[in-house]
Parts: C-alpha cells; structure tokens; sequence
C-alpha cells in the first residue's frame, strides 16, 4: 500500500494573497500550489490529493501536446 502526500493544515490567507493564487475545486483552499493542477480543458484547479483518484506526485508536462 503506498501513502499518498498528507494534506497541509490549512493557513489563514489574507484574500489579497489568495487573490493569485486558483482554489482546489475539491477543497477550497488556495495553498499547496507546488501540489496542484490546473485542467487545461476546464481551468479549474486540483490538489493532486484531492483528485477522484489522487496522485503521489504532480505529473511531467507532456513534451508533445496535442
């Protein structure tokens, strides 16, 4: 069994700074951004720990996007 990434504890953010950064649809918060994805179909934005099926790790770009 692999343990997936624990989630941060959630930090008080002022609404300035959460200003750029996106908000995790799943959990509403916009920290962790080093462990997050953005839909390039959607643009809405995930934690990979948050995710239907979560990821250990942020996936490599794709070289060749089609």
């Amino acid at each position: 069994m692999v343990a997936l990434p624990a989630r941060p504890s959630p930090s008080p953010l002022d609404d300035e700074d959460d200003e750029d950064n996106q908000k995790c649809e799943s959990c509403g918060c916009g920290d962790d951004a080093d462990r997050s994805l953005l839909c390039d179909g959607c643009d809405k934005c995930y934690h990979i720990y948050c995710l239907p099926r979560p990821l250990l790790e942020v996936p490599s770009p794709d070289p060749n996007p089609s």
